[in-house]
């Protein structure tokens, strides 16, 4: 089955020029796609497209990647190194997927049936400090947190949201709950993640147009 969801997402983000990404405001930058150090507009919206091929697929990052650099070669444009386009690859595929579920959890049905999101963290030693922070964290789909904090943060980030039912959340959360969950962050948090995918989904941003 196709992941519906990450491809509508994925296929509306536009491609910009390294140059003109970094002129965008930084709520921007999740509905867009670029690849730092290359200079070809028409390379960076090619490797976009395979991007939504391996989406649509399920394909590993090796198949993606043997098929990116025959466009590199074509174009006679210097790739950049395997890793950081194996970071981009889960990085823009893990966006996708996370609006993909983002757009299922707030279906009407499935957004009465279980209104209440937790935040989880992996929890290992590859997880940073400012995410183990908000594990654990409930808060209802349409509380302001969400548009602040909804997964993923930043590249790499492996952390989730997992839906509830109103008794769930409150068995984990109890009286917190009545509580505004900005208000039940740590002080010690004091980071804001600007890029997260869930204004996009919900409509509250509009998509970009270059």
């Amino acid at each position: 089955m196709e992941p519906t969801g990450a491809l509508d997402f994925l296929s509306r983000v536009v491609s910009f020029h390294p140059r003109d990404y970094c002129r965008l405001q930084p709520e921007d930058k999740p509905a867009a796609f670029t690849i730092p150090g290359v200079d070809s507009l028409a390379v960076i919206e090619m490797i976009q497209r395979e991007l939504l091929v391996s989406l649509r697929d399920g394909e590993t990052f090796s198949m993606f990647y043997r098929r990116s650099l025959v466009h590199f070669a074509r174009a006679l444009v210097t790739p950049p190194g395997r890793f950081r386009l194996e970071r981009l690859f889960h990085t823009t595929i893990g966006c996708a997927y996370s609006a993909g579920r983002a757009a299922q959890l707030l279906d009407g049905a499935v957004r009465v049936a279980l209104p209440w999101w937790q935040y989880r963290a992996v929890g290992d030693s590859l997880t940073r400090a400012t995410h183990a922070a908000l594990d654990g964290l409930v808060a209802r789909w349409d509380d302001p947190v969400w548009r602040k904090f909804y997964p993923p943060n930043g590249p790499g980030c492996r952390c989730k949201v997992v839906a509830l039912l109103t008794s769930q959340a409150r068995e984990l959360a109890g009286e917190d709950l009545d509580t505004p969950a900005l208000e039940r962050l740590p002080r010690s948090l004091s980071v804001r993640f600007a890029h997260t995918v869930l204004p996009f989904v919900t409509g509250e941003r509009p998509f970009l147009r270059r």
